[in-house]
């Protein structure tokens, strides 16, 4: 069994000292590289390291793990069903409110699905209850670390004793990575009907932000989904040559979407 020590840097390296460690040792060894996190393991002795985004340490590891280990047992007890997703797009935009190459919007107001993802997931039954608490204690950004790991890709390299590489491989749960695809699609439905409640009146959403022009007292929201009104901003954007539109809010947010 591979019991990883860590090493926490601010980007993911497939890190040369760490070879040359490996290939002293006269092991074969591998490598499994992700978007987050890379890891070393000795194919004899099982010591292994572990290099990861500085935000990724061992207790969110454990929780990463948690999280798939779940999903996949509801999924095989038939708890929870995978259906096929079609669209993936997740975002919309109100083209008639953007009639020239740039423009200005005031007052503009943002409905944030509260937990959209987490929510989603428990109202599928992919996660129980003991996995939705632990997850709702954590940070927005892990906790979407941890919902978006059912879509990861890792590839892993094979090295022999002398570090040369022997084979490679792409490994990806298709069963997880759909399950992510439903989440993500439960969640745009939900704002699909959100423009439906408010007779369409929108300039764009993003997968679980919604910006309108209505007055967040006059927004109707469907029955019990939890959302946060945020404070209102203002929107610039720009249609540049090859149709894309390019939004940036007064917060600093961009968003580059095909219109």
């Amino acid at each position: 069994m591979f019991k990883p020590n860590s090493i926490h840097t601010f980007v993911n390296i497939d890190s040369e000292f760490l070879h040359n460690y490996f290939r002293e040792k006269k092991h074969d060894y591998k490598v499994m590289l992700t978007g987050k996190s890379t890891m070393f393991a000795d194919m004899i002795d099982k010591e292994s390291y572990i290099i990861s985004d500085n935000q990724i340490r061992f207790g969110l590891m454990r929780l990463i793990k948690m999280t798939k280990d779940n999903v996949k047992k509801n999924i095989e007890t038939g708890k929870a069903k995978v259906l096929e997703v079609e669209n993936k797009n997740f975002f919309e935009v109100n083209k008639k409110e953007f009639t020239g190459i740039e423009g200005t919007f005031d007052n503009v107001n943002e409905i944030d699905l509260t937990h959209a993802y987490l929510e989603t997931a428990k109202r599928l039954n992919f996660i129980d209850d003991k996995v939705y608490k632990r997850l709702s204690e954590i940070t927005g950004q892990s906790r979407k670390i941890c919902l978006g790991s059912l879509a990861t890709k890792k590839t892993i390299k094979y090295y022999d004793e002398k570090g040369n590489l022997i084979n490679q491989e792409v490994v990806q749960d298709d069963i997880l990575k759909q399950a992510w695809f439903n989440i993500v699609s439960s969640t745009d439905s939900i704002m699909q009907n959100i423009l439906y409640l408010n007779n369409f009146q929108f300039y764009f959403y993003w997968v679980d932000n919604f910006f309108t022009s209505v007055d967040s007292p006059e927004i109707k929201i469907p029955e019990n989904i939890p959302v946060k009104f945020l404070e209102n901003k203002s929107l610039n954007y720009t249609i540049n040559s090859n149709g894309r539109l390019w939004l940036r809010l007064s917060d600093s947010r961009e968003f580059n979407l095909r219109i």
